[in-house]
Protein backbone atom coordinates (compact mmCIF):
# COMPACT_ATOMS: atom_id res chain seq x y z
CA UNK A 1 0.00 0.00 0.00
CA UNK A 2 2.92 2.34 0.98
CA UNK A 3 4.35 1.37 -2.53
CA UNK A 4 1.36 2.44 -4.53
CA UNK A 5 1.00 5.92 -2.37
CA UNK A 6 4.55 6.61 -3.08
CA UNK A 7 4.24 6.01 -7.11
CA UNK A 8 1.08 7.63 -7.43
CA UNK A 9 2.34 10.86 -5.57
CA UNK A 10 5.79 10.71 -7.09
CA UNK A 11 4.69 10.46 -10.48
CA UNK A 12 2.21 12.72 -13.29
CA UNK A 13 0.10 10.29 -14.74
CA UNK A 14 0.49 9.64 -18.40
CA UNK A 15 -1.84 12.35 -19.55
CA UNK A 16 -0.55 15.04 -17.37
CA UNK A 17 2.57 14.53 -18.56
CA UNK A 18 1.66 14.61 -22.53
CA UNK A 19 -0.66 17.79 -21.69
CA UNK A 20 2.59 18.97 -20.49
CA UNK A 21 4.51 18.42 -23.66
CA UNK A 22 1.97 19.93 -25.31
CA UNK A 23 2.28 23.18 -23.47
CA UNK A 24 6.06 23.57 -23.60
CA UNK A 25 5.43 22.81 -27.57
CA UNK A 26 3.33 25.62 -27.85
CA UNK A 27 5.34 27.79 -25.72
CA UNK A 28 8.23 27.10 -28.13
CA UNK A 29 6.37 27.85 -30.85
CA UNK A 30 5.06 31.27 -29.98
CA UNK A 31 8.67 31.56 -28.60
CA UNK A 32 10.42 31.03 -32.17
CA UNK A 33 7.24 33.67 -34.13
CA UNK A 34 8.56 36.27 -31.83
CA UNK A 35 12.01 35.93 -32.06
CA UNK A 36 11.47 35.29 -35.55
CA UNK A 37 9.27 38.37 -36.58
CA UNK A 38 11.67 40.93 -34.73
CA UNK A 39 14.28 39.68 -36.36
CA UNK A 40 12.65 39.51 -39.95
CA UNK A 41 11.54 43.06 -39.02
CA UNK A 42 14.68 44.59 -37.95
CA UNK A 43 16.64 42.89 -41.44
CA UNK A 44 13.98 44.69 -43.20
CA UNK A 45 14.64 47.95 -41.21
CA UNK A 46 18.25 47.63 -41.67
CA UNK A 47 18.75 46.44 -45.45
CA UNK A 48 15.71 48.03 -47.35
CA UNK A 49 16.76 51.47 -48.60
CA UNK A 50 13.10 52.75 -49.00
CA UNK A 51 12.68 56.35 -46.81
CA UNK A 52 12.03 58.17 -50.59
CA UNK A 53 9.29 55.23 -50.99
CA UNK A 54 7.93 55.50 -47.77
CA UNK A 55 7.76 58.99 -48.43
CA UNK A 56 5.67 58.61 -52.08
CA UNK A 57 3.71 55.83 -49.84
CA UNK A 58 2.65 58.48 -47.12
CA UNK A 59 1.68 60.91 -49.65
CA UNK A 60 -0.76 58.43 -51.62
CA UNK A 61 -2.31 57.52 -48.43
CA UNK A 62 -3.01 61.22 -48.05
CA UNK A 63 -3.20 61.64 -51.71
CA UNK A 64 -5.30 65.61 -53.03
CA UNK A 65 -3.84 65.60 -56.81
CA UNK A 66 -5.95 65.00 -59.60
CA UNK A 67 -3.06 63.79 -61.71
CA UNK A 68 -0.99 60.87 -60.81
CA UNK A 69 1.79 59.32 -62.12
CA UNK A 70 2.45 55.64 -60.92
CA UNK A 71 5.28 53.36 -62.29
CA UNK A 72 8.66 52.39 -62.05
CA UNK A 73 12.23 54.24 -62.20
CA UNK A 74 11.35 55.37 -66.08
CA UNK A 75 8.56 57.56 -64.97
CA UNK A 76 10.43 58.64 -61.74
CA UNK A 77 13.41 59.95 -63.87
CA UNK A 78 11.51 61.50 -66.62
CA UNK A 79 8.14 62.95 -65.72
CA UNK A 80 8.30 66.17 -64.18
CA UNK A 81 4.82 66.69 -61.46
CA UNK A 82 5.70 70.70 -61.86
CA UNK A 83 5.44 70.64 -65.65
CA UNK A 84 2.43 67.97 -66.06
CA UNK A 85 0.22 70.78 -63.71
CA UNK A 86 1.87 74.19 -65.78
CA UNK A 87 0.59 72.58 -68.73
CA UNK A 88 -2.60 70.51 -67.74
CA UNK A 89 -3.77 73.54 -65.04
CA UNK A 90 -4.39 70.52 -62.86
CA UNK A 91 -2.67 69.51 -59.78
CA UNK A 92 -0.46 66.38 -60.52
CA UNK A 93 1.91 64.05 -58.12
CA UNK A 94 4.49 61.58 -58.97
CA UNK A 95 3.92 58.76 -56.88
CA UNK A 96 6.51 56.01 -59.30
CA UNK A 97 8.24 53.35 -56.82
CA UNK A 98 10.95 51.37 -58.97
CA UNK A 99 11.23 47.69 -58.69
CA UNK A 100 6.97 47.36 -58.51
CA UNK A 101 5.01 45.34 -60.93
CA UNK A 102 1.27 45.77 -61.75
CA UNK A 103 -0.03 44.20 -58.27
CA UNK A 104 1.90 47.00 -56.74
CA UNK A 105 0.65 49.43 -58.85
CA UNK A 106 -2.79 48.12 -58.20
CA UNK A 107 -2.63 48.21 -54.86
CA UNK A 108 -1.12 51.94 -54.64
CA UNK A 109 -4.66 53.29 -56.67
CA UNK A 110 -6.76 51.67 -53.72
CA UNK A 111 -4.34 52.85 -51.32
CA UNK A 112 -5.06 56.36 -52.78
CA UNK A 113 -8.80 55.69 -52.89
CA UNK A 114 -9.12 54.05 -50.00
CA UNK A 115 -6.89 56.21 -47.16
CA UNK A 116 -6.80 59.70 -49.13
CA UNK A 117 -8.59 60.92 -52.15
CA UNK A 118 -9.05 58.99 -55.67
CA UNK A 119 -7.57 61.15 -58.04
CA UNK A 120 -9.33 61.84 -61.04
CA UNK A 121 -6.69 60.61 -63.59
CA UNK A 122 -4.21 57.63 -63.20
CA UNK A 123 -1.27 57.74 -66.19
CA UNK A 124 0.94 54.94 -65.46
CA UNK A 125 3.75 54.01 -66.88
CA UNK A 126 3.26 50.66 -67.79
CA UNK A 127 7.18 49.44 -68.23
CA UNK A 128 7.16 45.90 -70.44
CA UNK A 129 10.19 44.74 -68.35
CA UNK A 130 8.22 44.22 -65.23
CA UNK A 131 5.23 42.06 -67.20
CA UNK A 132 7.00 39.50 -68.68
CA UNK A 133 8.51 38.25 -64.93
CA UNK A 134 7.63 36.87 -61.52
CA UNK A 135 10.44 37.81 -59.54
CA UNK A 136 9.37 41.23 -58.21
CA UNK A 137 9.29 42.41 -54.79
CA UNK A 138 6.28 44.38 -53.23
CA UNK A 139 6.08 46.88 -50.86
CA UNK A 140 3.27 46.19 -48.50
CA UNK A 141 5.05 46.68 -45.38
CA UNK A 142 5.64 50.47 -46.12
CA UNK A 143 1.73 50.83 -46.41
CA UNK A 144 -0.09 52.19 -43.19
CA UNK A 145 -1.97 49.52 -41.20
CA UNK A 146 -5.41 48.76 -42.63
CA UNK A 147 -7.23 46.49 -44.86
CA UNK A 148 -5.10 47.46 -47.86
CA UNK A 149 -2.22 46.36 -46.16
CA UNK A 150 -3.60 43.12 -45.46
CA UNK A 151 -5.00 42.37 -49.12
CA UNK A 152 -1.54 43.17 -50.76
CA UNK A 153 0.62 40.65 -47.81
CA UNK A 154 -2.24 38.11 -48.48
CA UNK A 155 -2.05 38.73 -52.75
CA UNK A 156 1.80 38.84 -51.95
CA UNK A 157 1.88 35.55 -50.47
CA UNK A 158 0.11 33.71 -53.35
CA UNK A 159 2.81 35.06 -56.12
CA UNK A 160 5.66 35.64 -53.85
CA UNK A 161 5.99 34.23 -50.52
CA UNK A 162 9.28 33.80 -49.13
CA UNK A 163 10.05 37.90 -50.42
CA UNK A 164 6.38 38.92 -48.86
CA UNK A 165 7.44 37.28 -45.67
CA UNK A 166 10.75 38.38 -45.44
CA UNK A 167 11.23 42.04 -47.95
CA UNK A 168 15.11 41.90 -46.71
CA UNK A 169 16.11 38.71 -48.68
CA UNK A 170 16.18 40.52 -51.88
CA UNK A 171 18.78 43.04 -50.35
CA UNK A 172 21.47 41.37 -48.73
CA UNK A 173 23.80 43.33 -51.00
CA UNK A 174 23.30 45.82 -48.45
CA UNK A 175 24.45 44.13 -45.31
CA UNK A 176 28.03 46.44 -45.90
CA UNK A 177 25.51 49.59 -45.93
CA UNK A 178 23.39 48.28 -42.52
CA UNK A 179 24.46 51.12 -40.64
CA UNK A 180 23.60 54.20 -43.00
CA UNK A 181 20.10 52.53 -44.07
CA UNK A 182 19.32 52.42 -40.38
CA UNK A 183 20.24 55.51 -39.46
CA UNK A 184 18.72 56.91 -42.26
CA UNK A 185 15.10 54.62 -41.71
CA UNK A 186 15.54 55.66 -37.77
CA UNK A 187 15.88 59.48 -38.30
CA UNK A 188 13.20 59.44 -41.30
CA UNK A 189 10.77 57.57 -38.77
CA UNK A 190 11.37 59.91 -35.73
CA UNK A 191 10.26 63.22 -38.39
CA UNK A 192 8.74 62.33 -41.35
CA UNK A 193 7.37 64.79 -41.74
CA UNK A 194 11.19 66.69 -43.04
CA UNK A 195 11.36 64.86 -45.70
CA UNK A 196 7.76 65.89 -47.57
CA UNK A 197 9.58 67.96 -50.27
CA UNK A 198 10.80 65.04 -51.99
CA UNK A 199 7.94 65.12 -55.21
CA UNK A 200 8.73 61.43 -56.81
CA UNK A 201 10.85 63.04 -59.75
CA UNK A 202 14.69 62.49 -59.63
CA UNK A 203 15.96 63.31 -63.08
CA UNK A 204 19.05 60.70 -63.61
CA UNK A 205 22.71 61.99 -64.31
CA UNK A 206 24.74 60.16 -66.60
CA UNK A 207 25.28 59.48 -70.24
CA UNK A 208 24.31 56.50 -72.69
CA UNK A 209 26.25 53.10 -72.93
CA UNK A 210 25.31 50.48 -74.82
CA UNK A 211 23.50 47.68 -72.97
CA UNK A 212 22.87 43.80 -74.91
CA UNK A 213 19.09 43.48 -74.71
CA UNK A 214 16.94 40.06 -74.93
CA UNK A 215 15.54 41.11 -78.68
CA UNK A 216 13.09 37.90 -78.40
CA UNK A 217 9.26 38.45 -78.34
CA UNK A 218 7.60 39.92 -75.50
CA UNK A 219 5.51 37.49 -73.54
CA UNK A 220 3.25 39.04 -70.75
CA UNK A 221 2.69 36.72 -67.31
CA UNK A 222 -0.81 35.33 -66.40
CA UNK A 223 -0.07 37.42 -63.29
CA UNK A 224 0.58 40.96 -64.78
CA UNK A 225 -2.61 40.54 -67.00
CA UNK A 226 -4.55 39.98 -64.23
CA UNK A 227 -3.36 42.55 -62.05
CA UNK A 228 -3.20 44.97 -65.20
CA UNK A 229 -7.21 43.83 -65.78
CA UNK A 230 -7.93 44.40 -62.48
CA UNK A 231 -6.58 47.76 -61.92
CA UNK A 232 -8.51 48.82 -64.86
CA UNK A 233 -11.82 47.25 -63.45
CA UNK A 234 -11.39 48.94 -60.31
CA UNK A 235 -10.13 52.64 -61.83
CA UNK A 236 -13.84 52.04 -63.89
CA UNK A 237 -15.71 51.14 -60.79
CA UNK A 238 -14.39 54.24 -59.00
CA UNK A 239 -14.57 56.45 -61.86
CA UNK A 240 -11.03 57.04 -62.01
CA UNK A 241 -9.31 57.53 -65.63
CA UNK A 242 -6.76 55.23 -66.52
CA UNK A 243 -3.77 55.56 -69.04
CA UNK A 244 -1.39 53.74 -70.06
CA UNK A 245 1.89 54.75 -70.86
CA UNK A 246 4.87 53.85 -72.52
CA UNK A 247 8.01 56.07 -71.63
CA UNK A 248 10.08 56.74 -74.79
CA UNK A 249 13.41 54.50 -74.34
CA UNK A 250 15.03 56.39 -77.91
CA UNK A 251 14.73 55.51 -81.25
CA UNK A 252 18.17 53.43 -81.29
CA UNK A 253 16.96 51.07 -78.49
CA UNK A 254 13.39 50.96 -79.69
CA UNK A 255 14.23 50.17 -83.25
CA UNK A 256 17.39 48.81 -83.18
CA UNK A 257 18.44 46.76 -80.34
CA UNK A 258 14.77 45.95 -79.16
CA UNK A 259 12.64 46.17 -81.98
CA UNK A 260 10.82 42.56 -81.66
CA UNK A 261 10.58 42.84 -77.86
CA UNK A 262 8.88 46.80 -77.68
CA UNK A 263 6.62 45.78 -81.04
CA UNK A 264 5.45 42.53 -79.57
CA UNK A 265 4.41 44.47 -76.19
CA UNK A 266 3.22 47.58 -78.05
CA UNK A 267 0.71 45.06 -79.78
CA UNK A 268 -0.35 43.37 -75.79
CA UNK A 269 -0.56 46.81 -74.16
CA UNK A 270 -2.99 47.61 -77.69
CA UNK A 271 -5.02 45.05 -77.17
CA UNK A 272 -5.35 44.92 -73.83
CA UNK A 273 -6.36 48.89 -73.47
CA UNK A 274 -9.12 47.92 -76.05
CA UNK A 275 -10.28 44.93 -74.25
CA UNK A 276 -10.07 47.22 -70.72
CA UNK A 277 -11.37 50.45 -72.24
CA UNK A 278 -8.95 52.44 -71.65
CA UNK A 279 -6.20 54.94 -73.44
CA UNK A 280 -2.73 53.55 -74.07
CA UNK A 281 0.02 56.34 -74.92
CA UNK A 282 3.06 55.01 -76.48
CA UNK A 283 5.67 57.65 -76.46
CA UNK A 284 8.19 56.21 -78.69
CA UNK A 285 5.67 56.87 -81.69
CA UNK A 286 6.37 60.57 -80.89
CA UNK A 287 7.63 62.78 -83.98
CA UNK A 288 11.45 62.59 -84.14
CA UNK A 289 11.50 66.39 -83.82
CA UNK A 290 10.61 65.26 -80.24
CA UNK A 291 12.39 62.12 -79.39
CA UNK A 292 15.41 61.34 -82.16
CA UNK A 293 18.04 59.07 -82.06
CA UNK A 294 20.13 61.29 -80.75
CA UNK A 295 21.86 59.08 -77.49
CA UNK A 296 22.89 61.79 -75.54
CA UNK A 297 19.00 62.40 -74.17
CA UNK A 298 19.05 59.02 -72.67
CA UNK A 299 21.27 58.77 -68.81
CA UNK A 300 21.61 55.20 -69.65
CA UNK A 301 20.92 52.00 -72.31
CA UNK A 302 17.72 51.00 -71.00
CA UNK A 303 16.33 54.17 -72.23
CA UNK A 304 15.78 56.27 -68.21
CA UNK A 305 15.78 59.87 -69.90
CA UNK A 306 18.61 62.70 -68.96
CA UNK A 307 18.80 65.59 -66.93
CA UNK A 308 19.40 67.05 -70.62
CA UNK A 309 16.21 65.79 -72.46
CA UNK A 310 13.58 67.66 -69.30
CA UNK A 311 15.93 70.60 -69.28
CA UNK A 312 16.98 71.35 -72.53
CA UNK A 313 17.71 74.95 -71.82
CA UNK A 314 19.74 74.21 -68.68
Amino acid sequence: MEEKMTTSAGAADPAERKERRVHTGWRFVILFLLIFAMLNGFLTLALCDDVQMRVLIRKAAENTAEDVIIGTSMARAGVDPDTVSKVTGKSCANYSIPMSGPMDQYYLIRLMTEHGQAPKRVIYDVDPTYCDRDDGINHYYAYPLGAVRLQYYCAGLKYNWHVTISPWSLKTDNLSRMGEILSKKLEYLKTPDAYQDYRGFDPVAGSYVYIAQDNSDFSVTKEADYWLRKMASYCKEHGIELILMEMPVGKQVYYDYNANYRQSADAYFQSLAEDCGVTLWNMNELPTSVFDSDTSQYADGFGHLSEQALRPSQ
